[in-house]
């Protein structure tokens, strides 16, 4: 969590337009859950759904990441997080703009 979804959600939970934007610029596709969600390949025969949801005064944003049944065929639960971390860095590096907080 520390080292992926609270980055993507600093930079995007109250952002969601943003983040359809940049997961559609390295190829994600747009789906419809929670506020903002996309399901992006990592690798050929490994697509991830990323899943975001806005805050509000009581709740803060949050967001998830899901993996198909056949991830932990393909790669180590650890090379997951590493995978999962480089699309974040992805994300933000592809929707920086000037005065929003970055990964």
């Amino acid at each position: 969590k520390k080292r992926v979804i609270q980055p993507l959600v600093n930079r995007f939970g109250n952002h969601p337009k943003e983040f359809i934007e940049a997961a559609e610029k390295i190829g994600g596709k747009p789906l419809d859950k929670g506020d903002a969600s996309a399901t992006i390949k990592i690798f050929p025969k490994l697509p991830l759904t990323v899943i975001l949801w806005r805050g509000d005064d009581e709740i803060p944003p949050g967001g998830n990441m899901l993996f198909d049944e056949t991830a932990g065929l393909i790669m180590e639960t650890e090379d997951l997080v590493v995978a999962s971390s480089v699309l974040v860095a992805k994300l933000c590096s592809v929707a920086n703009n000037p005065g929003k907080k970055s990964c």
